[in-house]
């Protein structure tokens, strides 16, 4: 304690000495590691900023220092430099301190320290100078200082900054120092790694959810933390070390450009675009001069950094406002946000206020815009989840009033198809009845003008019904379109010939080629597949397009031909018509579309055909293309699908479709042995007009005719006498409709007892489906044909007749039961017959059986004989008696070897051929190419038999389009055992003879050449061996072609010195895979013949 009395009073007596007494003093005490020299320190301002250390501490101006009373002196932004005198007394242990001054932005800060009467620059540092020149390395300016024990020194500090003048200045103990860092730089990192998370979850959520508030929110917290980051000199130490001029301009920078940021953030959050267009508009201008600021910094940092402060206020206030504002309309997310802008604009203020030197320097006010950035991030991330959860309500109530509308938008829709269809519906049956009426009541006028003299009156009558059925037509097709349109057209697929549908189209048509000198060429196969398709809707397609054809086609060839590709059958009509410009074709499937010469040519046509034609087709699945040149033709391809259950390509005629009764019992074509004499019928119309048309058209056909007005009549003449063989009635009538008569009259008759016919002009698939559930035999729609309705009507009264005559039929069953009775005993009878019959074919069988035995006996000896021969030579051969080279009985050796690969071969070609696993190797031939290539090669074979070869052609009368399906190396083997077999029953010198022929031309007396087998003439070829040997026994003839059979010749040649017995067999099974025939004919002593047919394809098919 008395050395350190004395160190005091040595300090106070040196000093009074000194004419420069410092007034202000730190002393350094034992156990304190902390001092704020602001409170112990003086202050000169240098308002020019030219003064040196020399010149402060010249007694004129050292005189002017003057004490410091502010806890942190805060001079704001001022121009001036700021000299700091003060002077250390060190009474502690401790010689190692730190001079902290905790402001980064400062520009220049210069130490000196008095050594005797001189002063020392101890160092520089501020963010106009690299940050590696600092003693040591710390976000703040940290100097280090050397006081020994009991000794004291005066420091002077020059601050040169345009920034706010705030002199944070302490003095630390050197290990108090480093422990009061770490934890510094502790919470920074805590502060920004939370700062950090949320800038990576907020960017998610945006990425998410492609909220622009999200984007503008990441970019102001960013811009933020880089403005902290600045402020606190952690970026200058970590981020850019090396740029001192970029670090003093970034605080300005990140300032205004968070300013920016948090103005387009508030704009895209708040919604102001629609609800506040002035807001809106004073909140964009503000943003932008922010950016501005920006490029005005990189020219005056002055300047930037006055607007940039100023900007603040102003944003406060323009912020706050908006967000009051719509927070008071009811904006609910804007609470949340507008507490979050109080807390973080009043920290920024009361920083920026604090900088100003407004308001002290606190550690409050230091870091109030840090505070208020933490707060603010928590606040705006609620703000942001409550706006979205906002949304999201928003759009679960907005998506629920959507479902509700479109709910009711499909309840009127529906309403609205209903009252379309009912509309369509009745409007048809409007405008067919009158029609209906129209086309009668003129064929009537017609048939009768056609037996007097008047010609015109013809004609006249003519034009009506012509016009009246093309008015019927557009009906039709306008219903058709609506149908497609509003995709309710159905099909009802089945396997149809479209040979058989051309046919029928063709003849249809014929009318329409009356004047015209036009050949329609009909080049379809009928052996083409049958294609997928609805056969009304077929007929249809074809009428559209050959009816075009023809309509546009004047003079020249319409022709019509269709082949397989792949999966699709490819029809194509091609006429030598007007044809179309590229401009027309382009538009011709659209509706109402017609071509300019067309309409010029052609007029009154309604341009729907085709757009119905194009719509049907895709409806099968298919496809529809349409090429033209003008003046040169048209060519219309249509691709229509194979059908997967047509299971062949043989033609299929289709017959038109027959009733069937409640009885079950088989249908009745109307060629029946039935009376045809005319019936009696029923009609009901509620127009008079269709009433007189039935009745004229009926009564001309000879039928007896009861007419009434409505349903209830029908009953009463039903209950009264119900000996009519048809009824006749319309759908919508008075009182009783046609539908309701038809379901009270099927209480009582069935559908054969009863027939009825209903007319509608409905013809919609519903209306339809109504007509035969009620019970009617048929329908006919309006307008209908003379024809047609003639045809039904007879149709319908026939199989009333025929089903009356089968109720007639049944009484006299019980007779022929009873006689049935006594036909049973004579069949008992007949039984034990039989049974006698049966017992001698199981003796018969038993003695195949053997015969089966007998057969395997043969194997085993056509095995056994060569075997036991090789045996005998190889025997021979070991024990010494034949020589091993001896040429002659290795030649026996040899043969008996290729007799047994030959019978092995055939065996297992044979049990090949029988199981039917063969592959054979097809390929078409024409006939040309068949006779000269394959039949020709056989020559030599013949020959090398010494045996004469001739051949015959009679193949001129075919057509070089025939070919035949085959595998010619199969063939080639039925070839070689034919000959192979004539060789056996022929001498040397004998001749074979091979013929080929047209099925047509074969005359034979042979009941295995029935032309039945052929179906139809020139369809087959005909090939035939003939030799002149000794023929085949006739005993032997029938079994010629059965296994190991080898009959005996008629001669004295016998062919059991050669041959396995089963070459003949395997031709059978050969030709036989080839839907061919195999025979042969032979006379004793005259030689043999073989005779195989193949059937003819007029061309290659696609297999």
């Amino acid at each position: 304690m008395a050395k350190k009395s004395v160190i005091i009073i040595s300090i106070f007596l040196f000093s009074l000495l000194w004419t420069g007494r410092i007034a202000a003093s730190v002393e350094l005490e034992e156990g304190k590691h902390r001092y704020e020299i602001p409170e112990n320190m003086e202050v000169l301002e240098d308002e020019d900023g030219e003064w040196t250390v020399e010149d402060v501490t010249s007694p004129p101006v050292a005189k002017r220092f003057k004490n410091n009373s502010a806890a942190i002196p805060n001079y704001g932004y001022t121009d001036s430099n700021y000299w700091v005198r003060y002077e250390v007394y060190n009474t502690s242990t401790k010689t190692d301190w730190v001079l902290e001054i905790a402001y980064p932005p400062h520009d220049s800060i210069s130490l000196y320290q008095s050594e005797g009467r001189d002063f020392k620059l101890i160092e520089k540092a501020g963010d106009l100078h690299p940050f590696h020149d600092r003693t040591r390395s710390h976000r703040n300016f940290a100097f280090d200082l050397s006081v020994p024990s009991g000794s004291s020194a005066v420091y002077y500090l020059k601050f040169d900054t345009q920034g706010a003048m705030q002199l944070p200045i302490t003095l630390w103990e050197k290990d108090a120092f480093s422990e009061k860092s770490q934890m510094e730089y502790l919470i920074l990192g805590l502060y920004y790694g939370l700062a950090f998370v949320m800038i990576l979850y907020n960017l998610f959520l945006y990425f998410s959810l492609r909220f622009h508030s999200y984007l503008w929110y990441v970019l102001f917290i960013l811009s933020l933390v880089f403005t902290h980051l600045t402020l606190n000199g952690t970026a200058y130490q970590f981020l850019w070390p090396e740029s001192s001029w970029w670090n003093n301009r970034a605080i300005v920078f990140f300032m205004g450009a968070s300013q920016a940021f948090a103005l387009l953030f508030a704009k895209s959050f708040l919604h102001v675009k629609g609800s506040m267009p002035r807001l809106n508009t004073l909140l964009s201008v503000t943003a932008v001069s922010q950016f501005m600021i920006l490029g005005l910094l990189m020219i005056s940092y002055t300047a930037a950094l006055n607007l940039v402060i100023f900007s603040a206020v102003l944003l406060v206030i323009i912020v706050l406002t908006t967000t009051g504002l719509r927070w008071k309309d009811g904006y609910r997310p804007a609470r949340f946000f507008f507490i979050g802008w109080v807390i973080f604009l009043t920290g920024v203020l009361t920083s920026s206020l604090a900088d100003a030197g407004l308001i002290p320097v606190t550690f409050y006010t230091k870091y109030a815009s840090q505070i208020g950035a933490a707060l603010e991030v928590v606040l705006f991330s609620l703000a942001l989840a409550d706006k979205f959860n906002t949304l999201r309500t928003e759009k679960e109530k907005a998506e629920r009033e959507a479902r509700e509308s479109r709910e009711q938008a499909v309840e009127q829709l529906k309403k609205a198809n209903k009252l379309k269809d009912e509309f369509l519906a009745n409007t048809s049956h409007e405008l067919r009845t009158p029609l209906h009426g129209i086309i009668g009541i003129a064929e009537s006028i017609y048939e009768g003008a056609a037996d007097t003299s008047t010609t015109g009156l013809q004609q006249h009558v003519s034009m009506i019904i012509r016009s009246g059925r093309r008015l019927s037509s557009l009906v039709d097709d306008l219903l058709d379109m609506s149908r497609l349109r509003h995709k309710e057209m159905e099909i009802h697929r089945t396997p149809v010939s479209l040979y058989d549908t051309v046919q029928v189209v063709l003849s249809i048509s014929e009318p329409l080629l009356q004047g015209k000198r036009v050949f329609v060429i009909h080049r379809i196969p009928e052996r083409l597949p049958l294609v997928s398709a609805d056969e009304n809707r077929l007929q249809q397609i074809l009428h559209n397009i050959i009816g075009n054809a023809v309509k546009f086609t004047e003079q020249g060839t319409i022709t019509i031909s269709a082949v397989r590709s792949g999966s699709e059958i490819k029809l194509t009509v091609q006429d030598t018509g007007i044809g179309m410009t590229k401009e027309e074709t382009s538009n011709v499937f659209q509706e109402f579309e017609q071509g300019a010469s067309t309409r010029e040519q052609y007029p009154g046509g309604t341009g729907l055909g085709l757009s119905i034609t194009k719509k049907l087709v895709e409806l099968h699945d298919g496809s529809i293309h349409l090429d033209s040149e003008k003046n040169t033709g048209t060519t219309v391809t249509v691709f229509l699908p194979v059908s997967r259950e047509s299971g062949s390509t043989c033609t299929v005629r289709k017959t038109p479709a027959l009733l069937v009764g409640d009885t079950g019992a088989a249908s009745f074509t109307m060629t029946h042995s039935v009376s045809l004499e005319k019936g009696r019928i029923l009609i009901a119309d509620d127009e008079p007009v269709n009433l007189q048309v039935l009745w004229n058209q009926l009564t001309s056909d000879g039928y007896q005719v009861t007419a009434v007005s409505n349903g209830r009549e029908v009953m009463e003449i039903m209950e009264v006498d119900s000996r009519y063989d048809l009824l006749i009635l319309d759908v919508m009538m008075p009182e009783l409709s046609g539908l309701e008569v038809t379901r009270r009259l099927r209480e009582r008759f069935t559908l054969t007892e009863m027939p009825i016919l209903i007319l509608t002009a409905r013809n919609q698939m519903e209306h339809l489906v109504a007509t035969f559930a009620a019970g009617a035999n048929d329908y006919l729609a309006k307008p209908y044909n003379k024809e047609e309705l003639a045809a039904r009507a007879e149709t319908l009264v026939v199989l009333s007749r025929v089903m009356k005559e089968v109720k007639e039929k049944q009484d006299s069953l019980k007779q022929v039961n009873e006689e049935l009775a006594v036909l049973n005993l004579e069949l008992e009878d007949r039984v034990k017959r039989r049974t006698v019959e049966l017992e001698h074919k199981t003796d018969e069988l038993l003695r195949m059986e053997q015969s089966r035995r007998h057969l395997l006996t043969n194997i085993s000896h056509e095995l056994g004989t060569p075997m036991t021969s090789l045996q005998g030579y190889v025997k021979a051969m070991m024990d010494g008696v034949i020589a091993a080279g001896d040429f002659h009985y290795l030649q026996l050796i040899y043969k008996k070897t290729l007799f047994l690969d030959r019978l092995i071969q055939d065996l297992y070609d044979l049990s090949k051929l029988e199981a039917r696993q063969v592959r054979f190797h097809w390929e078409w031939i024409s006939i040309p190419i068949f006779t000269s290539r394959f039949l020709s090669t056989f020559k030599e074979e013949v020959e090398s038999r010494r045996l004469s070869f001739s051949l015959e052609d009679k193949t001129d009368i075919f057509n070089n389009k025939e070919y035949l399906f085959t595998d010619l190396d199969r063939l080639e083997q039925v070839m070689l055992n034919l000959i192979q077999n004539a060789g056996n029953y022929t001498n040397e010198g004998d001749s074979v003879h091979i013929e080929i022929m047209p099925s047509v031309c074969f005359i034979s007396g042979s009941s295995d050449t029935k032309r039945s087998r052929t179906g139809v003439e020139n369809r087959h070829i005909i090939i035939g061996i003939h030799d002149s040997g000794s023929g085949i026994a006739p005993e032997s003839l029938p079994y010629i072609f059965e296994r190991f059979f080898r009959g005996g010749s008629t001669g004295n040649k016998s062919s059991e010195s050669s041959g396995t017995g089963l070459g003949l067999a395997i031709s059978k099974e050969i030709i036989e895979y080839h839907n061919g025939m195999i025979w042969a004919r032979s006379r004793g002593g005259e030689g043999s013949s073989f005779f195989f047919m193949l059937p003819l394809y007029p061309g290659p098919m696609t297999t």
